[in-house]
């Protein structure tokens, strides 16, 4: 009764946060547009740190109704031909990858794997999202890997940025849990959680390898004992 109550509370929060930031961030963007002229550099400042503000808050209910979803949404374990995936990932983030000339390395091969097509591409996703945050301006490779372990698929996205500390990682999983370097690069703190959340559903686990100057990999677990739904 408690979880139930408290997700409703969530989505009423989530919601009641949405509206009113969308609607402060076309108030502020109008603003900006038709009085940008009259408005000193502090004002136009002031401008432009609401519309950020509002994106972020719209941006957090977002992620919190997604964070529900993964938490309660039935699976739909089928056959998902991960290269596919990978593709459509790759092309998403393309412009990105392109704009900083960071090369994208995947095997050649990846066998098809039981498991839920959205929860897969959502791990993938928010993998390759978080490399390309806070790898830093070094960051030059993004690697997404694959490897067929007793019991499990796992799947990797290794990135040659920052690297970070063991502090960093043994909370980095949390909700609302952020890096303490990530300060001023927008995110919301449940990207890892959904990713974790994904894993434990699948029968897997999430968990992270990182050099203190290089290298940062994302590892995830898959049981290959999900049965195909019906």
């Amino acid at each position: 009764e408690s979880m139930e109550k408290l997700k409703l509370f969530a989505y009423s929060v989530s919601h009641d946060l949405k509206s009113p930031a969308i609607a402060t961030y076309g108030f502020a963007k109008r603003l900006s547009e038709r009085y940008g002229s009259a408005l000193n550099d502090t004002g136009r400042h002031y401008c432009h740190q609401i519309l950020a503000a509002s994106e972020q808050i719209a941006a957090l209910a977002d992620q919190i109704n997604l964070f529900i979803a993964t938490k309660e949404v039935p699976l739909n374990i089928e056959s998902v031909n991960v290269k596919e995936v990978l593709q459509m990932i790759r092309e998403e983030f393309s412009s990105r990858l392109n704009v900083r000339q960071i090369r994208w390395q995947e095997p050649e091969y990846v066998p098809e794997i039981n498991a839920d097509r959205l929860s897969v591409i959502r791990i993938i996703r928010n993998l390759v999202d978080n490399a390309l945050k806070y790898g830093g301006d070094d960051l030059n490779e993004i690697c997404v890997g694959y490897e067929d372990r007793e019991g499990h698929y796992v799947l990797s996205v290794r990135d040659n940025g920052v690297g970070m500390n063991e502090e960093d990682t043994q909370k980095l999983f949390d909700v609302f849990m952020r890096r303490k370097s990530s300060r001023g690069i927008p995110g919301t703190g449940l990207g890892l959680a959904i990713v974790k959340e994904i894993a434990e559903r699948h029968g897997g686990k999430v968990w992270v390898m990182s050099g203190r100057e290089r290298d940062t990999t994302f590892n995830v677990s898959i049981s290959k004992g999900l049965p195909l739904s019906q």
